[in-house]
C-alpha cells in the first residue's frame, strides 16, 4: 500500500504541474478552484509525440489519435515518485486542452497557451510556464 504522505505529495505536485500558480484572491474561503474549460477543438497532429522538460520531472505524451499520457516526478519523503495520468487531448487556437480523469472526481480540463517552435513545446498557465522538448 502506498503511505498516505506519499499519495499528498504526488497530489500537490501533479497539481502544481497541471494547474499551475494562481495570483492571491479576495476570497480565501478554501483552496483555489481550476477555471471552468469546455473541452472543444481538434487534434492537430504537428503537436504530436512524445515531450519532456529539461530536468526529465515531466513528460507529456501527445498521440496523433488524440490520446494523452502525462507523467511527473515528484518529490516525496520516501524520494522520488512517479504519478501518470490518462486522457485526451485537443487544440484551439492557439491553446492546448488536456482531459484527464481523476478517481471519484470529474474529469478535469486543463487550457494552455501553447506556442509550437520547430521541436520546442512552451505551455503558459497564468504565472507557470512549462517549456518541454520533442524527444
Amino acid at each position: 500500500m502506498i503511505p498516505r504522505s506519499y499519495r499528498v505529495a504526488t497530489a500537490v505536485a501533479v497539481a502544481g504541474l497541471l494547474v499551475g500558480c494562481r495570483a492571491p484572491v479576495e476570497d480565501d474561503s478554501g483552496p483555489p478552484k481550476p477555471e471552468a474549460v469546455t473541452f472543444q477543438g481538434a487534434v492537430d497532429t504537428k503537436y504530436a509525440g512524445v515531450w519532456t522538460t529539461e530536468n526529465k520531472r515531466s513528460t507529456l505524451e501527445l498521440g496523433k489519435d488524440g490520446k494523452l499520457k502525462v507523467g511527473v516526478v515528484a518529490a516525496s519523503p520516501y524520494g522520488d515518485r512517479t504519478a501518470e495520468h490518462l486522457g485526451t487531448w485537443l487544440v484551439n487556437g492557439t491553446d492546448l486542452l488536456l482531459k484527464y480523469s481523476q478517481k471519484d472526481q470529474e474529469d478535469a480540463i486543463l487550457r494552455y497557451k501553447a506556442t509550437l517552435s520547430g521541436n520546442s513545446l512552451t505551455l503558459v498557465q497564468g504565472r507557470m510556464r512549462s517549456v518541454y522538448k520533442r524527444k
